[in-house]
């Protein structure tokens, strides 16, 4: 199996929280990129999840460690294993952890059972198209 093909099956197993973690520990400091802010606005564009940030997040997960690691794997376990080390080298910054905790409370608020996601009405017009 190609590099390619075992990175993307690694991150495919990933949860969203664990994602976010790759994400911020080895994609911190691109360019026009404020993933704190991305995260706050979670709280009032919640679809913004399921329809750009988790495809984008994997993206960049998946172009740095393409980058990164150099040599080819023969197997998933080589390619886990190597990016457990890559990982065990990083370390948070404040400023992750504080997105961490936005997005631990983001998670949260969408499992209550008070919280009631309210659609704009071209939302709610576009959820009545018929494609």
């Amino acid at each position: 199996m190609k590099k390619r093909e075992l990175i993307k099956q690694h991150l495919s197993l990933l949860n969203i929280n664990e994602l976010l973690r790759y994400r911020l520990l080895l994609c911190s400091g691109e360019q026009n990129e404020d993933l704190e802010l991305d995260i706050s606005d979670l709280f009032k564009y919640p679809a913004r999840l399921e329809t750009s940030y988790v495809d984008n997040w994997q993206k960049d997960v998946l172009k740095f460690l393409f980058r990164y690691l150099e040599e080819e794997f023969e197997s998933p376990r080589q390619l886990d294993e190597k990016i457990a080390d890559v990982l065990s080298k990083k370390m948070f910054s404040e400023k992750d952890n504080r997105t961490l905790n936005i997005f631990e409370s983001f998670l949260a608020s969408m499992q209550s059972s008070n919280v009631v996601m309210i659609h704009s009405s071209l939302h709610r017009k576009l959820d009545k198209l018929n494609f």
